[in-house]
């Protein structure tokens, strides 16, 4: 029996891999979009053949097509509040339930009233399966897959696409009569529906929901363990109760980005599948509802499809707000075209390819996007509402679009239609780059401010793990941005020679590699009568920290003179909060959390945070005490060149990259007479002297070192010849003050890898080599063992 461990058991459950736990709850949640995709065409194909048999008008096409959108809303919110409050399984199912109920009471309709009715209830349980569905998988998933878990469940709805437009086309094809096959179309909805039933109710609650909100450390154990097979002692790390609401900042901002986001979203996609046939038949004119349909499924089949799945292997390496501006961005685009040019300077096919297109980055972008976001960025506790409340915008959105998009194309025409819908995907584009923060690869606890006392240790070990790999800054900024749910965080050095305070690592929102980033953040610092730090005359949080060794908040960048800079630098940026990272009290640079959110850092946060950046202090004073003694274990302490060891270690990442180089050992010529008659002082200088000029002769890709005495190793990178090593050591050799000191060089060379594949076997070459040089008179480089071959004189200061 293994023994309880005392971590944090959502780490297990972040850091697991993907198990059949988890593939099981993607296939359970993923039915009910799947009856949400198959109802989103079919209702689409039932309107056409309704509407010569119950003589529908415009109008109440329209509402028909509308009212399931409508009540989808209503189940969101209603959903999304009563599983934040009952649990996510004692709720999970029911949805299911109102879905098989209203699918067969709508084919069993006798008038438009009844139909009406039917719809709203099917509505209602689609609309209640957006917050269930999302936040139970978003719960259960690891950090690192999160985002494809709840893309694969999102993906499903593709499938139902798919299913919907075939089914269809089976009915019609088979030339099944009117009043029959709508009736069938719609029930046939309840079978996926029912499956979901089943299965659904055999799910366990989520490990958060039963340790952020219920505080049963019993059944979160049990969870935990059916998930990842780890047995976790979870007593001791119950998360503090978050008492935060969704009219509070963060979350205020982030409900209203995903909702506006969602409704520009859903206005999009469902105005323009809901009408697809009066959209496809205006591309094509003449074409009947068979030809619509069929072309209906071949653009989800080759668009669609593979859209949804590309999103979902992409998700967690793209991050969720890029794929969903630039997907935003192509829609705006491609619905531009078709608006602009419409028939008259494109055909029908050219019209279509377009179209179908416009579908591939809807799914491939904010379609999966805008059901991902909510799961992730609101605290467990607001979890189901800010998803409920956000879904419900998106179908308002669907509602208005498709009530109002027959009745412009009617009016105005279907341009306009494409009009309005590249002008939605705009807003999109704005709201996504202003508002939205980057999910990707963090934790939902630390995402949403769930920073506790029990993970300091793991986040201590989790740096120091990096310090044998001179990573540990890079790990620091990693940590950090992961810990505190920022956009950006930078580690600042202060430069005693340059007064200066120096960016060496930052990451988040603006590329690692990003020069701007290094420039926009270097702050200069002034001296006073006494040579100490002084701040800039109109200090920043910055400089105020580092000269003042205390923490310092900016929660407006955008109305703060002090930081205007700062704030036109980094516009997407509204909060920083910089701590000052001290060592023997003393500081010597600075750890700063950038946040788009405006009063991002509240006491509470900063109290957490000021925790971890000890611990980046810690270990960053440990990185620079084993930088030292690393250095000094590895480098030549006279001229600071590396040493035997260093030397190894530099040939043995070369070995490991198998390129060719040549290895060289270099003999001063007459350096025990100078040191005799000059004395060992002197001596010294001309090593010295030697060694600066040598690093600085050699190329980008050598490397010299000191072995003791006056005996020098280079290594010289993508030499393969000879010729190639006598043409390189001559420059070198030539760039050396030889004739100050009186001095000449003799030398032998080798090959890697023909003349040997180990340090030992290189060193023995290249000296057997030296030696000859030295027999031959000294002053040479001896490159072959071959006497024949010719072995020219080097320039010297005087021969010895």
């Amino acid at each position: 029996m293994s023994r309880p461990q005392l971590q944090d058991p959502l780490h297990y459950l972040d850091t697991s891999p993907v198990t059949r736990q988890h593939w099981r709850t993607i296939i359970t949640t993923g039915m009910g979009f799947f009856t949400d995709a198959y109802d989103l065409f079919v209702i689409g194909t039932v309107t056409v053949l309704l509407q010569p048999l119950w003589h529908i008008t415009t109008w109440q096409l329209s509402l028909m097509n509308s009212i399931s959108l409508l009540s989808a809303a209503i189940g969101s919110i209603l959903f999304g509040s009563i599983m934040d409050r009952l649990g996510r399984r004692k709720i999970y199912g029911l949805e299911a339930v109102l879905m098989i109920a209203g699918s067969l009471l709508s084919a069993l309709s006798s008038n438009y009233a009844w139909l009406i009715v039917s719809r709203f209830i099917v509505g209602v349980g689609i609309g209640g399966d957006y917050p269930a569905s999302a936040v139970i998988v978003s719960e259960f998933a690891t950090k690192s897959n999160r985002g494809r878990l709840v893309t694969y469940v999102f993906a499903m709805q593709g499938i139902g696409l798919v299913a919907g437009p075939l089914v269809s086309l089976i009915g019609l094809d088979a030339h099944c009569p009117a009043p029959i096959l709508w009736r069938l179309l719609l029930a046939q909805g309840a079978i996926p529906a029912a499956f979901a039933l089943y299965f659904r109710r055999q799910m366990p609650e989520t490990p958060r929901f039963m340790l952020h909100v219920k505080h049963d450390p019993l059944q979160t154990r049990q969870i935990i363990h059916t998930v990842t097979g780890q047995t976790v002692d979870v007593r001791t790390f119950l998360h503090t109760p978050h008492t935060g609401t969704l009219r509070q900042q963060p979350f205020l901002r982030r409900l209203i980005a995903t909702s506006l986001a969602w409704f520009f979203l859903d206005a999009i996609f469902y105005g323009l599948s809901i009408s697809s046939h009066v959209v496809l038949h205006h591309f094509v004119p003449h074409a009947s509802l068979e030809t619509t349909t069929r072309d209906a499924l071949i653009i989800f089949v080759v668009s669609a499809l593979p859209g949804y799945y590309g999103a979902a292997a992409k998700m967690d390496q793209w991050g969720r707000r890029k794929i969903q501006w630039v997907g935003f961005g192509a829609l705006a685009i491609i619905y531009g075209l078709i608006a602009v040019f419409d028939h008259r300077m494109m055909d029908a096919w050219g019209l279509l390819l377009l179209y179908g297109l416009g579908y591939f980055f809807i799914e491939l972008g904010p379609n999966t996007t805008t059901f991902l976001y909510p799961s992730e960025i609101f605290p467990t506790h607001l979890r189901g509402r800010g998803h409920g409340l956000a879904a419900a915008a998106g179908k308002v959105g669907a509602f208005v679009a498709t009530f109002c998009l027959p009745l412009v194309a009617q009016a105005f025409g279907v341009a306009w239609v494409f009009f309005l819908l590249s002008l939605a995907a705009v807003f999109g584009i704005i709201v996504t780059i202003a508002w939205l923060p980057e999910p990707r690869n963090r934790a939902l606890e630390e995402l949403n401010g769930y920073l506790q006392t029990d993970s300091v240790h793991h986040t201590y070990s989790r740096i120091i793990e990096a310090l044998h790999e001179d990573q540990v800054e890079d790990a620091i900024v990693s940590e950090m941005l992961t810990l505190s749910g920022s956009e950006l965080v930078t580690i600042h050095h202060f430069d005693e020679d340059t007064m200066t305070l120096v960016p060496t690592q930052w990451n988040g929102m603006y590329r690692p590699d990003d020069m701007l980033v290094k420039d926009a953040l270097t702050l200069p610092l002034y001296r006073d009568d006494q040579g100490r730090g002084l701040n800039a005359p109109q200090p920043n949080t910055l400089t105020q920290s580092f000269t003042q060794a205390i923490i310092v908040v900016d929660n407006d960048l955008t109305h703060s003179q002090d930081n205007a800079a700062l704030s036109h630098a980094f516009p997407a940026v509204r909060s920083i909060a910089s701590f000052p990272l001290l060592h023997r009290h003393r500081p010597t640079g600075l750890i700063t959390f950038w946040d788009r959110d405006a009063m991002a850092f509240s006491e509470k946060r900063i109290s957490q945070l000021r925790m971890f950046v000890q611990v980046a202090a810690i270990a960053l004073a440990q990185a620079q005490q084993f930088t030292a003694m690393r250095y000094l274990a590895f480098t030549d302490g006279l001229t600071q060149l590396p040493n035997r060891m260093g030397l190894e270690r530099e040939i043995e990442r070369r070995f490991a990259q198998a390129k060719a180089f040549a290895f060289v050992i270099m003999d001063l010529d007459g350096f025990k007479q100078h040191n005799d008659t000059f004395g060992h002082q002197s001596g010294d200088q001309a090593l010295q002297t030697i060694a600066t000029h040598l690093r600085k002769a050699i190329e980008a890709g050598d490397a010299v070192a000191r072995l003791g005495g006056d005996e020098f190793i280079l290594l010289l990178g993508g030499v393969t010849s000879a010729s190639g090593t006598y043409r390189r050591f001559l420059d070198i050799a030539g760039a050396l003050p030889l004739e100050a000191f009186g001095l000449g060089v003799s030398a032998g060379s080798c090959l890697y890898p023909e003349d040997g594949q180990t340090y030992q076997d290189l060193y023995r070459v290249a000296d057997r080599r030296l030696y000859t040089a030295k027999q031959q008179g000294r002053g040479r480089l001896i490159t072959a063992d071959d006497a024949s071959m010719e072995n020219p004189s080097l320039p010297s200061g005087r021969r010895r």
